[in-house]
């Protein structure tokens, strides 16, 4: 399918948010899905990830959620040093907001089917997509993939909730995506906030891969594991396909 590309700058929480979109040629509207980055910033890989969704037919759009700090800022894979002071300075809270602001953006687009709108995010992105499935009516359908911090042993005043105990919250159906040799979340706390979201008669659906690891859909990390990747990519489409088509 052919697609267009193009960076928006919207007017964000105390400075302008860029948001990388792409959306099929043809004439929508077309439901959406929100790509929320992994903790590198909106790179290549990442509009390279919302390219393959407007391919799909969806409108896509990846907000820049480091914007508070920066305009644009992307990191190399081996920084992690440099990573680490910019996550830390970000609060659940804020992140929600900037997600608010990307859903607002949205909305005024005519190509974009504002009643049809889904979320997925890796690494960072994952707690993002999570959180917003739980707090957000807007998201009719999320998938998170390998959400690091899932359950917070510790909360902090960037963090005040643990993620899984926005569960009862929950409205969107979630996929879940996970390694399952990953320690950020482990699997025995992906294997928890499954059986919790069973209990709460949640509509999910948490699978752990065997034999990967943090961020192994990423084709441009070492951790990539090819064949997990596209069942999760196949996984993912059929997720939104059921719930945002509808």
């Amino acid at each position: 399918m052919d697609i267009k590309e193009r960076t928006a700058v919207v007017s964000g929480d105390g400075a302008p948010m860029s948001l990388f979109v792409a959306e099929p040629a043809s004439t929508g509207p077309h439901p959406v899905v929100l790509v929320f980055m992994e903790a590198f910033g909106v790179n290549e890989h990442i509009k390279n990830v919302t390219r393959r969704f407007a391919g799909e037919g969806f409108f896509a759009a990846a907000p820049d959620l480091f914007y508070r700090q920066g305009r644009d800022i992307v990191i190399p894979y081996t920084d992690i040093a440099r990573v680490m002071p910019i996550i830390q300075a970000m609060n659940d809270v804020q992140t929600q907001v900037d997600i608010r602001v990307a859903i607002d953006f949205v909305k005024t687009q005519a190509s974009a089917k504002a009643e049809r709108i889904g979320c997925v995010g890796y690494c960072l992105g994952g707690t993002a997509s999570w959180i917003s499935a739980c707090v957000n009516r807007d998201i009719k359908a999320a998938v998170v993939y390998y959400s690091g911090g899932l359950i917070t042993r510790e909360t902090s005043l960037r963090r005040p909730v643990s993620p899984h105990e926005y569960a009862p919250l929950l409205t969107a159906p979630v996929m879940g995506n996970f390694g399952e040799t990953d320690q950020n979340p482990p699997a025995a706390d992906v294997q928890a906030v499954d059986a919790m979201l069973a209990k709460m008669g949640k509509v999910h659906d948490f699978k752990l891969f065997a034999g990967a690891g943090h961020g192994f859909s990423c084709d441009e990390r070492p951790s990539f594991n090819k064949q997990a990747s596209e069942e999760a990519w196949a996984r993912t489409l059929g997720w939104f396909g059921k719930y945002l088509n509808a």
